[in-house]
This record gives structure tokens, sequence and C-alpha cells, in this order.
């Protein structure tokens, strides 16, 4: 039977995760070839570390400060935030031309 690790998502919830399936982003291999550099700003809306998963890995990047993981991982934080970007983009022309 696997180990759980219990991380808190509110107040009231908790998700289950195996331990083999969630590392730390610290815990990636510095040395490993094909890492890049990343770095998550720190501000009101985003306090938490990311998670993010990619073909079964994952793991929780911290935010304010600069952490080396692997290539896929920096895509696939690339890509969100591209698309975060694009979406408060989107929703502000929308709101701009409804009021005009």
């Amino acid at each position: 039977m696997a180990k759980v690790v219990e991380t808190s998502v509110n107040e009231n919830a908790t998700v289950e995760a195996p331990v083999e399936a969630t590392a730390s982003a610290n815990a990636v291999n510095p040395m490993e070839k094909d890492t890049k550099v990343v770095f998550l700003p720190l501000d009101d809306t985003h306090k938490r570390p990311l998670f993010v998963c990619v073909n079964g890995r994952s793991l929780r990047v911290p935010r304010g400060k600069n952490v080396e993981v692997p290539k896929e991982f920096a895509e696939a934080i690339r890509n969100s935030m591209e698309q975060e970007a694009e979406a408060i983009r989107y929703s502000d022309s929308v709101a701009y031309e409804a009021e005009g």
C-alpha cells in the first residue's frame, strides 16, 4: 500500500496524493540535463506554490525565488502563464466593449 501525503486545499478540505507522485521542486536533481530556471512571482492572488503535473510526474514550484526544473515543467509553466495573460486581455477587451 502506498504512503499518503495530506495536502491542505482550503480550511475545510484536504486532498490525498501518493508520496511517489508528488515531489518538491527542490528535490529535482539540479545536475539533470535539460533543466530550466523559472521564477514565479509572489503576489496577492498567487501565494501558494504552483502544482505542475506533466505526463504523470508532478511537483510543487515555490513562488518568489528562482527554481531549477526539468524543461517539460518549465514549458508547462510558461504555457500556463501565457494563457492566463491572454485570458486577462480578452476579459478586459470584452469589458471595455460592453461599457463603450
